[in-house]
């Protein structure tokens, strides 16, 4: 089942990567900090959560990293590396993430 929940993240980092370019134009447009889905193992989460251009593309630099909203963390799979007020930078096991 962990691997099922690592997976849906992978998806919707996978949603996130594609919506970034169109995010970043659109945000910078109105100067606002474009949205990305939560990336939390939840399968049936769709939370959006504001990141910071400049901060989604340094924890998209990291594939075992992930964006998830502060109350999304599951500890039991995740290692939390950031706290944020609006978001939780995590970190999965490399092992778990699908090939």
């Amino acid at each position: 089942m962990d691997a099922k929940r690592i997976a849906n993240q992978a998806i919707f980092r996978s949603v996130n990567e594609r919506l970034s370019e169109l995010n970043e134009a659109f945000a910078e447009g109105l100067d606002l900090d474009p949205e990305v889905m939560c990336e939390c193992p939840d399968l049936g989460c769709a939370t959006p959560i504001p990141v910071p251009i400049a901060d989604y593309r340094r924890i998209r630099t990291k594939p075992t990293w992930f964006v998830v909203a502060p109350d999304h963390v599951d500890r039991q799979l995740e290692v939390v590396v950031e706290t944020h007020t609006e978001y939780v930078i995590v970190a999965v096991p490399e092992s778990l993430l699908p090939a």
